[in-house]
């Protein structure tokens, strides 16, 4: 096992607050046979000093300066200096625990898993970090399929996942550059192609509560790249045949754009925006509706109950 190299990506924008510990979560891996491919994307603080500074005597390590091009571009430029069998990526701003690669290496070999995913906590501060994983109770691995993958078992997030980096390069998959919500738009083909997925509810990944971060940020443009991945995604699936489990993972898609134009300030093209997606998720629902099974109509009454445009939704289920 430990001749197999896991290139780690970190992609580096304007984080000097926390990029120091991110990389240290890493360089403090119990598992050392490590690719650490640091993406300066035109920081203009000093996040570049300090991973240099870190980093600069570690022959493991090597950092990388682009322009800022955005999240996309930064993970795409690891992609494609990456050598390791494996690849793992760490939000600059987030942290993982010392046996996270390990035990992730290990499950994939174990498993012949080419993604293994874990679940992964929150945190505010890094305090928080250090009483929530004392309090962890590690519950194994299991197997994972598409279908669990299409009801939303495990997320859309590219974090929190090993994956062999024969997956990026057989299919020629990137993420879509200058894009918000890239995950949406990328996640999906690496589990369609993969043979066999682990998981665990372990969480071996730390994300840090960042109320700047592009989840919290609420725009236009972010709505239009959504809306984008969305249209990719449900193209591909009408594709495979749009079997029940295939249209619960279009409609919880669409479902989470909804809830982000809701966000918007009711502006005439928010508004116009949030009507032509409702519309949408009506008529997907009303062309199979009839032929349902139960346990989709469970899964949807779960994923409606939250909103009001949910419960008006809820009212047409038969029951």
């Amino acid at each position: 096992m430990q001749n197999t190299v896991v290139s780690v990506i970190i992609p580096i924008y304007n984080v000097e607050n926390y990029v120091a510990s991110a990389i240290e979560s890493v360089l403090h891996q119990s598992y050392r046979n490590l690719e650490i491919i640091c993406v300066n994307d035109g920081s203009t603080d000093k996040s570049a000093d300090i991973a240099n500074h870190l980093l600069s005597s570690d022959v493991r390590a090597q950092i990388i300066n682009q322009s800022n091009a955005g999240l996309s571009a930064a993970r795409n430029a690891g992609l494609d200096c990456a050598r390791g069998d494996y690849v793992f990526f760490l939000d600059s701003d987030d942290l993982i625990s010392s046996e996270t690669i390990e035990e992730l290496v290990r499950e994939s070999i174990q498993s012949s898993s080419d993604i293994v995913v874990s679940s992964y906590g929150s945190f505010f501060s890094e305090n928080e970090w250090i009483e929530f994983k004392r309090k962890r109770v590690f519950n194994g691995f299991k197997h994972l399929t598409i279908n669990d993958f299409y009801y939303q078992i495990v997320s859309n997030h590219s974090c929190a996942k090993l994956y062999k980096r024969s997956l990026f390069e057989d299919n020629a998959i990137r993420f879509p550059v200058g894009r918000a919500y890239e995950d949406v738009a990328t996640t999906y083909k690496l589990m369609l192609n993969a043979n066999h997925i682990s998981y665990t509810e372990y969480p071996f990944y730390f994300y840090r509560q960042n109320l700047s971060g592009i989840s919290r940020t609420f725009s236009l443009k972010n709505v239009e790249d959504f809306y984008a991945s969305y249209r990719e995604v449900h193209i591909s699936m009408q594709g495979l045949g749009m079997s029940d489990a295939q249209l619960f993972y279009v409609l919880s898609i669409l479902y989470s754009l909804i809830r982000l134009v809701n966000k918007l300030d009711p502006t005439e093209e928010s508004l116009a925006i949030r009507k032509e997606l409702e519309a949408e998720f009506n008529n997907l629902f009303n062309l199979r509706a009839i032929n349902f099974s139960k346990n989709l109509i469970m899964s949807i009454k779960l994923l409606l109950r939250r909103t009001g445009f949910g419960k008006r939704i809820l009212a047409c289920l038969k029951k």
